[in-house]
């Protein structure tokens, strides 16, 4: 079962990260047998040259790679939910990975992700998609990458 898990924030006012790894250190400490990983938002930015700064957690999600990731779900004061998709649910209720539009021209990098990750021996119904560079056509690989 995949056991990994995003939580992200913003905070304009830690730029150096450092509520990051205290976070991942109480996640790790109240429920091991998940991996956490804590990224602050507001300085995502700094990690790769291509995106831009971020306004919001939300914002930030869009620039994620694989459209499915790019959800995030905050739970209010008031116990209810708050569903952040700038991409839509469509692909994840469909279980189709496709690059986001942000990373439609890099496809070298979506490429490595999805083999990386190899979701599909996880998820064996999961449709993943290749586009073709500049074009509307794709192919679809269900299975082995």
């Amino acid at each position: 079962m995949h056991r990994f898990f995003d939580l992200i924030y913003y905070d304009d006012k830690d730029i150096a990260g450092k509520k990051e790894k205290e976070s991942e250190a109480v996640l790790n400490k109240k429920i091991p047998n998940f991996k956490w990983e804590v990224v602050n938002q507001a300085r995502a930015h700094l990690f790769s040259k291509s995106r831009p700064k971020a306004r919001s957690s939300c914002e930030a999600l869009s620039y994620w790679v694989e459209t499915p990731t790019c959800v995030g779900v905050r739970l209010e004061k008031d116990n209810s939910f708050t569903i952040c998709a700038p991409h839509g649910l469509k692909d994840l209720f469909a279980l189709i990975v496709r690059p986001s539009p942000h990373h439609s021209t890099n496809l070298e990098h979506y490429k490595k992700r999805v083999k990386e990750k190899n979701w599909e021996k996880q998820w064996p119904k999961l449709k993943i998609i290749f586009p073709i560079k500049k074009s509307m056509h794709h192919r679809t690989l269900k299975g082995a990458v």
